[in-house]
């Protein structure tokens, strides 16, 4: 069995990204009960991973495809302690908390730059399973990116939130919440 076909096939598996956000959901209820499954917790992890990947502005209008503009900007100006949720997120992903690492791979490309349409269709469409620039691969990463880090800046925005309401300092919720998504 070659490296290839141990760390390839498996991402490339819609099950496989589907068994993860289960695995991390399922973490994240025993970790923290029912309060895991908070709709609002939900999106502030999501507009925050969005934000932490692509930068405050191009985060908020890849999401504001998807839900509008005004929901994502309040999302991302919520305050937990003397915080924002887009500054914790600036925070979280030059800390490893939010980060396009996925099964020990770098994915430093935005999706669209991959696979971007140029007068042609797929222009820098690559199809070869065996190239390190494989497009299924880099598409695969990018959802495994987003999964893992949602789950991760969930429990640590969940972790702040407790840690500054039993009185903690912003600083050392902060690096305790850390310390704790990353486990």
């Amino acid at each position: 069995v070659t490296g290839v076909q141990t760390c390839a096939l498996p991402i490339l598996s819609p099950g496989f990204h589907a068994r993860n956000f289960f695995s991390n959901n399922l973490t994240g209820f025993l970790k923290h009960g029912m309060a895991w499954f908070n709709p609002n917790t939900h999106l502030e992890a999501l507009v925050g991973t969005t934000i932490g990947l692509n930068g405050l502005d191009d985060g908020i209008r890849k999401l504001s495809k998807i839900m509008p503009e005004g929901t994502v900007k309040e999302i991302a100006a919520r305050r937990i302690g003397n915080h924002t949720i887009a500054e914790l997120a600036e925070w979280g992903s030059s800390r490893g908390v939010i980060t396009r690492m996925s099964r020990g791979y770098g994915q430093p490309k935005t999706f669209e730059g991959m696979v971007k349409q140029q007068g042609k269709l797929f222009d820098n469409l690559n199809i070869n399973p065996f190239s390190t620039q494989f497009s299924g691969m880099k598409g695969s990463q990018t959802l495994g990116s987003y999964i893992e880090s949602t789950a991760r800046f969930q429990s640590f925005l969940m972790d702040v939130r407790v840690s500054v309401k039993q009185g903690a300092n912003m600083q050392s919720a902060m690096e305790y919440a850390k310390m704790e998504a990353k486990k």
